[in-house]
């Protein structure tokens, strides 16, 4: 794996994969790729605030762009990154 140098906002962005991943089932092997639906954007089914329709049309485009990323990863790969990355943070 690469060197690891994030933002708190790019870290955030692997938590929700994290997250997501696990919401649905995935296990630490299990790949994840980019035409899984754990890489969506956002949920605009439970907001925590009003999408005008506008907003939710926005997020449905941004998915359809992110399922047609090519990268592949593992949910194990996601944590170790994670990790590594709050690490580097934390000397910051």
């Amino acid at each position: 794996m690469k060197p690891v140098s994030l933002k708190a906002s790019q870290l955030a962005f692997i938590d929700l994969l994290i997250t997501r991943a696990q919401e649905k089932g995935r296990v630490s092997t299990d790949r994840i790729t980019s035409d899984d639906d754990t890489v969506g954007i956002a949920d605009a089914h439970h907001p925590l605030f009003d999408l005008s329709e506008h907003d939710l049309r926005i997020i449905q485009q941004m998915n359809q762009l992110a399922s047609q990323l090519q990268f592949t990863t593992t949910l194990a790969d996601l944590t170790e990154m994670r990790a590594r990355a709050v690490k580097e943070l934390a000397r910051g």
